[in-house]
C-alpha cells in the first residue's frame, strides 16, 4: 500500500510540523489508523487483520445499501450538508448540483474541509456537527457522518475535492475498507469538470451502471 508507506501523523498533535499535517499526510494517517499499509510479519495476526477488515467492509457496505430505500436520498444529504457548512462572514451560501447520465457533480462555496471533517467521513456515525441551543430545533439530516454513506447507493467511487484547503481524495467501495478508507488523488486529469481556484468544495460521484 503506497499511501501507507509514509510516516505516521497524529491528527491531534498540534506540535506536528506543516509537512506532516498536510492534507495528503492526514489521509495517509487515517489509512494507517484503519490498519492499512502496516506490515504484519506474523501470518496469524495478518489473517486476523484481513478477516476483521473483510467483516467490517461487508457490514458497512450493507449499511450503505440499506440505510435509505431511495437512491436519490444522497442528493438531500449533500444539500443539507451544504446548509450546515461554515461560510466566510458576509458570504451567502451557494450550492450547485449537476447530474448527467454518467456522474453527479456538486459545488459549494463553504470554507473548506479540515482534518476533522475528513475524519468524520471516514467513520460510521462520526460528525463535526454539534447541536447548540440556537439550532437545536433544526432537523439536520446530514448531521451524522453516517449520512454521507448514502452516496454509495449510486457511486462506488465518490470523490471529495476541497480546493480551498487542499484536500482531494476518494473512496473506493470495491476495495478493502473502501467505504471509510480515503485514497489520495495525486492526479485529477480524469475529472469531468474543472475544479477552479476559487476555493469551492466539490463532490464528484461517478454513477454505477447496472
Amino acid at each position: 500500500d503506497a499511501l501507507g508507506s509514509a510516516s505516521a501523523v497524529d491528527l491531534d498533535d498540534a506540535s506536528a510540523d506543516d509537512a506532516s499535517r498536510s492534507p495528503e499526510a492526514v489521509v495517509v494517517r487515517i489509512r494507517r489508523r484503519l490498519g492499512l499499509g502496516i506490515a504484519v510479519a506474523d501470518s496469524s495476526l495478518r489473517a486476523v487483520f484481513d478477516e476483521l477488515h473483510a467483516t467490517l467492509t461487508r457490514a458497512i457496505g450493507k449499511l450503505a445499501e440499506d440505510i435509505y430505500s431511495s437512491g436519490s436520498r444522497f442528493a438531500i444529504e449533500l444539500i443539507q450538508n451544504a446548509d450546515d457548512n461554515d461560510y466566510a462572514p458576509g458570504v451567502a451560501a451557494r450550492f450547485h448540483l449537476k447530474a448527467t447520465r454518467d456522474y453527479v457533480w456538486t459545488s459549494n462555496n463553504e470554507l473548506g474541509f479540515g482534518p476533522d471533517h475528513v475524519k468524520a467521513l471516514c467513520t460510521v456515525g462520526g460528525s463535526t456537527k454539534h447541536r447548540t441551543a440556537q439550532d437545536a430545533a433544526r432537523a439536520r439530516i446530514g448531521r451524522k457522518g453516517i449520512g454521507f454513506k448514502s452516496v454509495f447507493k449510486v457511486s462506488d467511487e465518490p470523490h471529495v475535492l476541497s480546493v480551498g484547503t487542499g484536500f482531494r481524495f476518494k473512496f473506493n467501495a470495491l476495495r478493502q475498507l473502501g467505504y471509510i478508507a480515503p485514497e489520495w488523488l495525486s492526479n485529477l486529469d480524469h475529472l469531468p469538470e474543472p475544479i477552479g481556484t476559487d476555493g469551492e468544495t466539490h463532490f464528484y460521484l461517478p454513477l454505477k451502471h447496472q
